[in-house]
């Protein structure tokens, strides 16, 4: 019985290293690679950056078996009202701002938390006021270990992402004689980072191989 199950073992200890790694790799440790990253940095808008891109995992590096990928963005709208009446004044601001990523496959699509604020501001006689709405900043976190997803990470080549952001702001003036000035802006960024398996995991399967062979023929 104990021959039977060491040799049930070895078999499936050598069938398995016949096979393509993804396909085991999500029950083996892995250890992460140098993140790779691509961002706009906080920009006015309107923007639209196509072109991002992040290299694809070169298999010199090993087997692949994990890829987890970021993609953040962070909003927001500076205003700056003055009021050149000599008593207060008192407006009303709209601000919208929306940022989008997007990604290839098996990548989802992500959409930032949006700003969309109504702000009553008031300003005093012959001054002027500053406001922020923001940042506000969101992130999505994916991760792939299927065989059919990590193999679409894999080879020559790199990875398109696109990112755009859009906003504006209006205002209406509730006391006094105010004017709105200002921006909007966004940033985006988008982090990939690959994972193979850690460099004692193989060698203790090889090790635990090679002891069942020795044990098995020293009983002999």
């Amino acid at each position: 019985m104990k021959r039977s199950v060491s040799v049930l073992f070895i078999a499936l200890l050598v069938a398995s290293a016949f096979l393509p790694w993804p396909s085991i790799a999500t029950a083996t440790p892995c250890t992460s690679l140098p993140m790779q990253m691509t961002q706009v940095e906080m920009t006015p808008t309107n923007w639209s950056n196509p072109l991002l891109t992040i290299p694809k995992f070169d298999p010199i590096n090993g087997n692949l078996c994990m890829v987890v990928v970021r993609l953040s963005a962070s909003l927001e709208a500076a205003l700056h009202a003055t009021n050149t009446a000599a008593v207060p004044a008192s407006l009303t601001a709209t601000m919208n701002v929306n940022a989008n990523i997007t990604a290839p496959a098996p990548i989802a699509n992500f959409s930032a938390t949006p700003i969309a604020s109504m702000q009553t501001i008031n300003v005093p006689a012959m001054g002027s006021t500053d406001f922020l709405a923001g940042p506000v900043p969101s992130f999505v976190e994916q991760t792939f270990t299927t065989p059919g997803d990590l193999n679409q990470f894999v080879g020559p080549g790199t990875l398109f992402f696109g990112a755009s952001a859009n906003g504006n702001f209006s205002f209406t003036t509730n006391t006094g004689n105010a004017d709105l000035t200002g921006t909007t802006r966004a940033s985006a960024k988008i982090i990939v980072t690959y994972y193979v398996p850690e460099p004692g995991t193989i060698s203790l399967l090889g090790f635990g191989a090679f002891t069942l062979v020795t044990r098995r023929r020293t009983r002999r």
